[in-house]
């Protein structure tokens, strides 16, 4: 039942961290777009944002697909126009990031705390119209997918800057999902509702007369709003006619769906008792070792504790077990609550490293040549350089580098043999729970949505757990239980006290919390030779921030990813605050 428990733990834990974070609301939405006589149309729009905590930043992205040409004029906070800058992040400004893809990103910098900002853009579209001998059309996402939070009290307008009568002006949409009123009223098509959930996308189709635009790009195909409205009515139709086929399929796929539920947590649970459990071992094991009960390096002891998977703490403490072996060299940089550190070269020959240490060396050495690089810089390399694959061991780009290190210790952590292989059993569970997988998207669809989603949540979970199914080995189980006891020595400071320096590097390795490890090792710079760690006079040896400064911006740039919201045509495809 552990592995029961552990995700028990991160999920409330995850749950905790995020009852306990900041948060921010959108609390209204108001987008007006005029459509020009030139045939531009003029997109306004403004959102109120209400915080709770402390922010400095908003930031929405802008799609490139829909129109010709993109004008940014303003942006505002609070209704005052504020400075555009090319970059860092003075107060009451806003930069303009063009992606080169499907999006530009526009960010505004202020300070708030508990209260509200009216955040606004204006911004100008070409070519945004299409239209033939008689009609013409303008077609628009107001709002994409990609957006943090809902937005509330939605209000949007499309204007014409000549005027026209409202029997020759229509507007269609699709968005279904909350209640809407669309409707043609004083020479405007208006769009309001309550709320609109921030997985949704909100688009509005506008049909008028080509005369009141001089300018536009030519229509695919022939616009006529009487066979569009047709289209539109067989499209409601349809959907009614699909609703009325779940309704009546419900209670059959509810009771199915309830089944399949039952059958894959029960046939998860038979699988863990039957081939997942670890073996029983007649030796005794004390419950605490103070020194390294193996000859294992830090990164391959680590994967006891994290399902055999390898981890950015296994990198950082590599990185320390060279630099404590005279490889590398580890140097303060800036002192303070959050210090800063470097990493030097020393230009000592490997001798005895194991594959994973000298693919991680031979990086380094080629990354700081002879200078010293700053951790958070570390693993941050130019593409566009030319030694840009000589600097990665070959490898195309950082993720690729990584992915190898990894391989090789995970690599090294098999060749033991610790576990038992179970291959085809592994191979059944994951069919089977795959299956089920699939078998969850018709219940979500015709059935009552807690059944299908329970039934999603299991099947993926059935699949996580997989990982289970390869319990140690005997010899596995013995070498567990002594380095389980030698991290509890270390947790509760009852180590060997002649080298407190390795006992912090596997620490690391562990994951175990730097301020706990700080006071129960109690280290100094008297306790061990730390020629490989310089720190600036009168600094004395803290694990907790050398475990801020050095191990966690390693962390960052090896395991961060940068995600791009993709929208089609129109303004606000996405965004968040911060």
């Amino acid at each position: 039942m552990k592995p029961f428990l552990i995700l028990l733990l991160i999920f409330f834990g995850a749950t905790t961290s995020i009852v306990d974070a900041k948060d921010y609301k959108i609390k209204q939405l108001h987008i007006v777009a005029t459509i020009l006589e030139s045939g531009d149309v003029l997109i306004e729009e403004n959102r109120v944002f209400e915080f709770d905590g402390s922010f400095s930043w908003v930031e929405w992205t802008l799609s490139k697909r829909g129109f010709g040409d993109f004008s940014l004029l303003d942006a505002t906070i609070d209704g005052e126009s504020v400075s555009r800058i090319s970059s860092g992040s003075q107060l009451n400004t806003y930069r303009l990031y063009d992606s080169m893809r499907s999006n530009y990103k526009v960010r505004w910098n202020f300070e708030a705390r508990d209260e509200s900002k009216n955040i606004g853009l204006s911004y100008m579209a070409s070519e945004a119209i299409a239209g033939d001998d008689e009609w013409a059309e303008f077609y628009w996402i107001f709002l994409g997918r990609g957006w943090e939070e809902d937005s509330q009290n939605v209000r949007i307008e499309i204007r014409f800057e000549r005027p026209v009568e409202d029997d020759f002006l229509h507007a269609w949409t699709k968005h279904h999902f909350e209640p809407f009123t669309l409707k043609v009223e004083n020479s405007s098509v208006i769009y309001t509702a309550e709320s609109i959930r921030r997985s949704r996308e909100l688009g509005i189709r506008t049909v008028f007369p080509v005369s009141l635009v001089d300018q536009f790009v030519a229509a695919d195909s022939p616009i006529n709003p009487i066979e569009i409205e047709a289209d539109y009515a067989q499209w409601i139709a349809d959907r009614e006619a699909r609703a009325e086929r779940r309704k009546e399929m419900e209670p059959f796929v509810n009771n199915a769906g309830l089944a399949l539920i039952i059958f894959s947590f029960l046939f998860t649970i038979i699988m863990i008792f039957k081939y997942g459990r670890n073996p029983q071992i007649s030796q005794r094991i004390p419950s605490l070792i103070s020194e390294p009960p193996e000859d294992l390096t830090p990164a391959v002891a680590g994967l006891h504790f994290y399902n055999y998977e390898v981890y950015p703490v296994h990198l950082s403490a590599t990185i320390l077990n060279l630099a404590k072996k005279g490889y590398l060299r580890v140097k303060q940089a800036k002192e303070g609550k959050k210090p800063t550190f470097a990493i030097s070269g020393t230009g000592k020959e490997p001798v005895d490293l194991k594959p994973w240490e000298l693919y991680l060396l031979d990086f380094l050495n080629k990354r700081v040549q002879n200078e010293e690089v700053n951790m958070d810089e570390l693993f941050k390399v130019d593409k566009k350089s030319e030694n840009f694959s000589d600097l990665l061991s070959g490898e195309k780009s950082v993720e690729a580098w990584y992915a190898k290190f990894r391989k090789k210790v995970k690599d090294a952590y098999r060749d033991l043999e610790w576990h038992q292989s179970n291959t085809k059993i592994i191979g059944l569970k994951i069919g089977i729970q795959s299956i089920l997988l699939a078998l969850s998207i018709p219940v979500i669809i015709y059935g009552t949505p807690p059944f299908g989603y329970l039934l999603l949540i299991l099947s993926i979970l059935g699949i996580a757990l997989s990982a289970v199914l390869q319990p140690r080995t005997e010899a596995g189980q013995v070498s567990y239980l002594k380095w389980k006891a030698y991290r509890n020595a270390i947790k509760s400071g009852q180590v060997t006290k002649g080298n407190k320096a390795e006992h912090f590097i596997y620490s690391v390795a562990f994951g175990l919390n730097a301020d706990k490890i700080s006071k129960s090792l109690n280290m100094s710079l008297s306790d061990d030779d730390l020629s490989w760690l310089m720190l600036m006079p009168g600094t004395t040896f803290n694990p907790a921030l050398l475990s801020s400064g050095l191990v966690t911006p390693l962390q960052t740039s090896v395991s961060s990813t940068v995600s791009v919201s993709v929208g089609v045509a129109g303004g606000g495809t996405g965004g968040g605050a911060g």
